[in-house]
């Protein structure tokens, strides 16, 4: 008998265990669906405040058009951008009242925890080939009760210069002040003439006299079409020795070229000496029609003058079907089978790369 009952009990204890465990179960469920409406109880809310900020922004003088793009993904969290496109004579004063209200409205809504982007585009001159497009793209912190602008007056600027087809200009921030990239487009001295290394270099000259306010933004220079040659820094103008360099560069093939600013030690005799000296991050070359004679030819001219100027990186240079990698001051190391490329890249590396024996 004693064994009977405590089957039953078993039984029924088993019974309560299982009812437990959905119940449990049924818990999960309810707090997963209940995160899942909340969620989506959310996104239509978020969605119709950024339609009412995106018409707000469009009815602004200059704005032609305004395009909104919200998203709410639990993997990667919820963004905003907001597209505004504006007439191609927009003004400095006309973009900075789109950034003021944009800037504003974000806030009063709390779109905090967001990722919000703005972005102000020209229409591109499709009936001149010479021109591009330009655009300003700036990450916007809606926790910041206040945000300084990204630098406008010299985006408009710059447009307006005769030499220039387009300027695109980014701004992030992590501080108070925005860490701005310019990416200038030149044209050609004459129309449908290729823009040459030294209409670049001209570029850079005049853009590093009239827009001193941007001597500490990363600059990319480079044609309208295509991408050679160009002159890049990660931040600051390029000094006399980096042009230099990448003037004689050119006038072997056409190159790109991208440098990094580091700041050198004061000369202690002269307490007003100060400079900063550009070192080399990556230089491509490009030589379509070139044989292999004439790539060999190429890129020992261009190793030798980077090798001269003391400035160590990446060098690569693409020819039709062949091309050269070589760390310059540095080694590559050993590279598999299916990556190796030709005799004179071999060559070229084992001349001007410091790899341990």
């Amino acid at each position: 008998m004693l064994y009977a009952a405590d089957a039953g009990l078993d039984k029924r204890s088993w019974r309560i265990l299982g009812t437990v465990k959905w119940g449990r179960g049924r818990a999960w469920t309810i707090f997963a669906t209940a995160v899942i409406l909340l969620a989506a109880g959310c996104a239509p809310q978020r969605t119709e405040e950024s339609q009412q900020i995106s018409t707000e922004i469009g009815t602004l003088p200059g704005v032609t058009q305004t395009t909104h793009d919200y998203a709410n993904v639990f993997t990667k969290g919820q963004r905003f951008g907001l597209t505004v496109t504006v007439v191609p004579a927009v003004t400095a004063e006309q973009v900075t009242a789109i950034w003021d209200l944009f800037t504003k409205r974000v806030r009063e809504v709390g779109f905090s925890q967001h990722d919000v982007t703005l972005t102000v585009v020209t229409p591109c001159a499709t009936q001149d080939t010479t021109s591009g497009c330009s655009k300003v793209t700036a990450a916007v912190d809606p926790d910041a009760k206040h945000q300084p602008s990204p630098p406008f007056t010299e985006w408009v600027r710059l447009r307006q210069l005769p030499n220039i087809g387009g300027v695109d200009m980014s701004a992030a921030y992590s501080g108070p002040a925005p860490r701005v990239t310019m990416d200038v487009a030149v044209k050609g001295r004459q129309t449908g003439t290729p823009v040459d290394y030294r209409d670049i270099t001209a570029a850079f000259r005049q853009i590093a006299g009239d827009f001193a306010s941007l001597s500490g933004a990363a600059w990319r220079v480079g044609p309208v079409v295509g991408v050679y040659p160009a002159l890049a820094t990660e931040r600051g103008f390029p000094d006399i020795s980096a042009v230099v360099l990448w003037e004689r560069l050119n006038a072997v093939a056409p190159t790109s070229s991208r440098f990094t600013s580091r700041s050198a030690h004061k000369d202690q005799k002269d307490v007003q000496y100060s400079t900063a000296r550009h070192y080399l991050n990556t230089t491509y070359a490009e030589m379509p029609t070139a044989s292999e004679a004439q790539l060999r030819d190429i890129a020992r001219q261009q190793l030798e003058l980077l090798k001269q100027f003391g400035q160590p990186g990446i060098y690569e240079l693409h020819a039709n079907k062949a091309s050269v990698t070589v760390w310059l001051g540095g080694c590559m190391g050993e590279m598999p089978p299916s990556q190796r490329t030709s005799a004179v890249e071999e060559e070229l590396r084992g001349k001007y790369e410091t790899c341990p024996r």
